[in-house]
């Protein structure tokens, strides 16, 4: 099953906030710190996984708070491998349990967090953060072939695509390096045939003083002839 949809209630910085419909193949969410990313991770985790115990390491990496007067939770809407669509909502409200109670709407029928554990018997929080669930600063302490490994596996292909982007940016990366660096100088002759210039500017402004000089001297010295 693959997730279509995201519907938000309320989880730490996230409010009424709907994220989808998701493609089948790589979604990439984009927005500046505290736009609510590692949120949207969390409450995926937590919808599928519970609300964590409070002060526990889970609640430490995943816990966000509810937003003050609204529902803390949200939905998630999935795709089977059959094409059919299924809800999974987890609301958690503060006479109820500590890790939310659980709906899943499916063909019209209602089911409980007892169908969820049946649904996910194979998804644990360990199998969950360190399988399905990575954060960068996680990702990028992995190995490279791991992390090309996972990138890969992310878009649905082999290692090689990976290793072809990769090894095509790099051509692409040393001509414009080249490119740059014939920039670099012609930009070097140009600034010095830049500085011969001024220095016959001012070489030619000194000589206009000079013969402006010579001219009143002239002068003079035509005065002089003529007394």
């Amino acid at each position: 099953m693959r997730i279509q949809k995201v519907q938000i209630e309320g989880f730490g910085p996230l409010y009424k906030r709907e994220v989808g419909p998701l493609s089948p193949r790589v979604n990439v969410i984009t927005g500046p710190n505290e736009a609510g990313k590692s949120a949207l991770r969390a409450f995926i985790r937590t919808v599928l996984l519970g609300f964590p115990r409070a002060g526990s390491i889970e609640d430490r990496a995943f816990g966000y708070p509810a937003v003050d007067g609204v529902a803390h939770g949200g939905s998630i809407e999935f795709l089977d491998s059959e094409g059919r669509t299924f809800l999974i909502e987890r609301i958690r409200r503060p006479r109820g349990p500590y890790s939310g109670v659980v709906r899943i709407l499916r063909d019209q029928a209602v089911s409980n967090e007892e169908d969820l554990a049946a649904l996910l018997s194979h998804l644990g929080g360990r199998v969950h953060d360190n399988v399905f669930s990575l954060s960068l600063q996680e990702l990028q302490g992995l190995d490279q072939d791991v992390q090309q490994r996972i990138w890969s596996a992310g878009i649905g292909s082999t290692g090689a695509v990976i290793s072809n982007v990769r090894e095509g940016l790099v051509r692409e990366q040393t001509e414009l390096g080249k490119k740059l660096n014939e920039i670099r100088r012609a930009i070097s002759e140009e600034m010095k045939t830049y500085a011969s210039a001024r220095a016959e500017l001012a070489q030619y402004g000194q000589v206009s003083e000079e013969v402006a000089r010579l001219e009143s001297l002239i002068a003079v010295l035509r005065h002089s002839v003529g007394e």
